[in-house]
């Protein structure tokens, strides 16, 4: 996948993270943060 894709996707998951927290969602802010990790650790194998 694409470097500048996968940062846009990051940024998606950020945001919806951010609801989750406002929403009080537990599950769904352990979800995101799961896949926000898992993200990051494809970009960072990516550079």
């Amino acid at each position: 996948m694409d470097k500048r894709i996968m940062k846009f996707k990051l940024l998606s998951y950020k945001q919806a993270l951010r609801k989750a927290q406002e929403k009080g969602d537990m599950n769904a802010v352990k979800s995101w943060t799961e896949h926000i990790a898992e993200l990051q650790q494809q970009i960072d194998e990516a550079v």
